[in-house]
């Protein structure tokens, strides 16, 4: 980063939101990796970018348009346009980034059917809907998050997925085996607190671990070990402001990192999970959302700036 030039907050979400409009995919659609999850990529990307003007005025109509027409007939979606694995999680995904947009409500009402029909016994969710093994806990979180931002648009039953999704993070916290993501890795602490509701006390316990979790260069990664990385940064402030930890303590290390985001429009540095491959877009998406966070809880977003 160029020393000479500060950036303000309000810099970098500038340069965020121009990169993201410049990627946007003639379909309407964004895909940053190797793998074609455009899907997935676009639910992000919308989720990340929906509340800027710009980016509502000039992607977020071709975005809607393409996440319409990638819905399949029963109602869900693939991580790729024209795979036919609908996905309770994927649904979740793009059904949460769709919440008070101007969607057709037949769009909605397809996507809550899918997933009623897809609820377990057990009342959970599993990866995937064509070959159940069991539920998994970042389907369960994605639905529930989904279900949480559409409170009037489905009649699914929560309590029994609440329940155990809770008992979960609670097993992570004390170390136990929980699955593959626990709740001290940024991702997975914004996802319990989108799922949850950050003031379950099970968001707030994952928030804590996460807190004591920085990197010795005052960042976060996806892995918990390793440097702090832009993206990863980005979501741990974004569960930290979500949860009311920010407020309690010093993150000017974290907001460097945040901050110093291919402020020279050089290349984004790369960097894994959670998906298993890198992408610039799904970065971008996870660095706009830490931005969020920060301008909502600045007192003067302004004023907030990297050397």
């Amino acid at each position: 980063m160029n020393p000479a030039r500060p950036r303000t907050l309000h810099q970098a979400t500038a340069e965020s939101v121009m990169r993201c409009l410049l990627s946007q995919r003639a379909d309407g659609s964004w895909r940053g990796g190797p793998a074609p999850l455009d899907v997935l990529e676009t639910a992000l990307t919308v989720r990340a970018f929906r509340e800027d003007p710009a980016f509502r005025e000039h992607a977020l109509p071709a975005a809607l348009t393409y996440l319409g027409a990638t819905q399949h007939d029963d109602g869900g979606w693939a991580e790729t346009a024209g795979s036919p694995r609908t996905e309770p999680g994927v649904t979740g995904l793009v059904l949460s980034s769709l919440a008070g947009l101007p969607v057709p409500h037949r769009l909605l009402e397809g996507g809550f059917a899918f997933l009623q029909e897809h609820q377990g016994a057990d009342g959970l969710w599993c990866e995937r809907a064509r070959a159940p093994r069991g539920p998994g806990a970042e389907a369960v979180a994605h639905v529930l998050a989904a279900l949480r931002a559409h409170p009037s648009a489905h009649l699914i039953p929560v309590e029994g997925a609440l329940t155990w999704l809770g008992a979960r993070v609670h097993q992570a916290g004390d170390g136990a085996d929980a699955g593959p993501r626990l709740p001290g890795l940024p991702c997975a602490v914004l996802r319990t607190a989108d799922a949850l509701g950050a003031h379950s006390p099970h968001s707030w316990e994952a928030a804590r671990a996460l807190a004591g979790a920085r990197r010795p260069d005052g960042g976060w990664s996806h892995t918990g070990d390793g440097p702090g990385t832009p993206g990863a940064t980005g979501l741990a402030l974004a569960a930290l402001a979500r949860t009311g930890l920010l407020h309690q303590g010093s993150w000017e290390t974290a907001v460097a990192l945040l901050l110093g985001h291919r402020a020279d429009g050089g290349p984004g540095v790369r960097e894994p999970g959670p998906l298993p491959y890198h992408s610039p877009v799904v970065t971008d998406a996870f660095v706009m959302t830490g931005l969020n966070a920060l301008r909502h809880v600045a007192p003067t977003p302004e004023t907030v700036a990297v050397a």
